[in-house]
This record gives structure tokens, sequence and C-alpha cells, in this order.
């Protein structure tokens, strides 16, 4: 992302957390969590891209926690709610190098990527910071149709289609949970579901 676009999108998001935004909803947040805890019993060594306000993580703890966002406003506060979590300041478009954890969270990002080629560089970048799984909760199906966009900040990008780019990075699609099958676009609602890939190189 060029510099202009990066400071574009950090004041959206930094004016948004500061007007009192709040993301995701106590039972899809629930039914994420039970599809996560089946996958992973012990929920730990964790970057977590594009991690927003963090109410998605309720009362629940981690000890070995990254987070990544480009809003500084958000991770300000969020420092101060938990200050034993690590956070970054920046886009998912951007590498971090040398970061690497077991799992890598990235929920309610995706379909806020308005250029399909930056989607396929964040998914490159979860691949490089995963080392054993991912976890991507986005829409399942595309609530725009026949457009592909709500034409402000919202774009659906069908996941099956970057199957094949997983796979050439060393992951490989292990199941698809349905969350949610809300259509209410106007509340940032979709049918929503939670993608798990696994790496094919390590043993799980």
């Amino acid at each position: 992302m060029s510099k202009m676009a990066v400071e574009r999108e950090r004041a959206y998001w930094d004016d948004r957390y500061a007007s009192g935004y709040i993301s995701g909803r106590t039972l899809v947040r629930e039914r994420l969590w039970a599809a996560i805890e089946e996958e992973l019993p012990e929920v730990d060594h964790i970057i977590d891209v594009g991690c927003g306000d963090l109410r998605i993580w309720g009362e629940r703890d981690c000890q070995d926690y990254v987070g990544i966002d480009i809003s500084m406003q958000v991770l300000q506060d969020n420092k101060k709610k938990r200050p034993h979590w690590d956070f970054i300041c920046s886009p998912a478009e951007t590498f971090l190098s040398g970061l690497v954890r077991e799992n890598v969270f990235c929920f309610n990002l995706i379909y806020h990527i308005l250029d399909p080629e930056n989607v396929r560089m964040v998914l490159r970048n979860l691949c490089r910071y995963a080392r054993k799984r991912i976890f991507i909760y986005t829409m399942i199906i595309n609530p725009f149709f026949p457009e592909v966009t709500d034409g402000k900040y919202q774009y659906y990008h069908p996941m099956e289609q970057y199957v094949p780019a997983f796979e050439e990075m060393g992951f490989t699609l292990t199941s698809i949970e349905l969350m949610e099958l809300r259509y209410d676009i106007n509340r940032y609602g979709a049918p929503s579901g939670l993608y798990i890939f696994k790496s094919t190189s390590c043993s799980l």
C-alpha cells in the first residue's frame, strides 16, 4: 500500500473507534469460539491480524498474543485493557519480518479490503506468520449480488478462489464452519463463516 493509502485507512478506522464503534455480536462470538476451541483446545501462541477492539475475545485470555491493526486509536485502548499483550500498528498488507506463531487469526478483516490484489498480499502474510493453523472469519456468500461491494467499505471476496494460493504456501483448507446467515447489509452483517487452514508441513 502507498503511504497515502495507509494514512487514509488509518484515519478512517481511528475515527470509527474514537466515535464509539463496537465490533461483533455476542451470539456469533460464542459460535465462533466453539468452533475455534474444538480445533484448538488451548488458545495460545496467536497472531491476530486486524485485531480491532478485542471485543470478540470477551473475557478469554492468551499468554502469548500479538495483535496487529492499522488503527493506533484502537491499539492504545487495547493496551489499557490487555497490558500483557503485544500490539503492532501496521496495515495487514505489510509483512512484518520475524513475526511467527503457531496460530493466526484474521476476523472481520477480509471484506473491508477493497482491492483484490491487496487481499492476496494479506493472505500471503497470514501464511508466512503461521506455523500450524490459520483461522479466517469472513463472508461466505455475496450479500451485494449482482455487485461485489456496497460502494463504501465492504467488498465480497470469495475465499474459495484463494485456496490454490494457500496450497502454494503450504496450507490446506480443512473446514468451513457456518456462523450466521444474516443479510442485514446496512448493519454490517452478511452470511459469514470460519475458514480453517492447516499447515501441510508439520504434525498437528
